[in-house]
């Protein structure tokens, strides 16, 4: 059981570390050239601090570290989200070639999806902490 925990725990630091680095690296490219709206990118990394809090947070507790990177997941989202509509997906390869910081868009987009989807699978830790599913996993 407790070695279940601590995998589950190191998951979501690793998820939220990269997620977080992924998305900052991002925009501090982004808010150097002025790329998008400033206040929206402020948001964004915002969420990209918290989702470094997160990493740290889940290693000691692991509800209140999904609890925390659930909020800096819907921060990020709220500048990765206008942008992830207008990147050409049918042509990645070309985006991510062609454009100086494609890789980089690419790169947080993606991590920033995995921790969302990471996220989501442990939706149990939502939930008040004496609601009798701790037991289950």
């Amino acid at each position: 059981m407790g070695a279940i925990k601590w995998t589950r725990k190191i998951l979501a630091a690793v998820f939220y570390a990269t997620a977080g680095i992924a998305t900052a690296n991002w925009l501090d490219y982004g808010l150097t050239e002025n790329y998008g709206w400033r206040t929206v990118m402020r948001i964004a990394l915002v969420g990209s601090a918290l989702l470094g809090i997160a990493c740290l947070m889940s290693l000691f507790n692991l509800r209140y570290g999904v609890l925390l990177g659930s909020v800096a997941l819907c921060l990020s989202w709220f500048y990765f989200g206008p942008l992830a509509m207008y990147i050409p997906w049918n042509r990645l390869i070309w985006f991510i070639t062609i454009q100086y910081h494609g890789a980089e868009q690419a790169a947080a987009l993606f991590f920033l999806l995995a921790a969302t989807i990471f996220t989501l699978t442990q939706r149990r830790y939502w939930s008040k902490p004496n609601s009798g599913i701790e037991g289950m996993g």
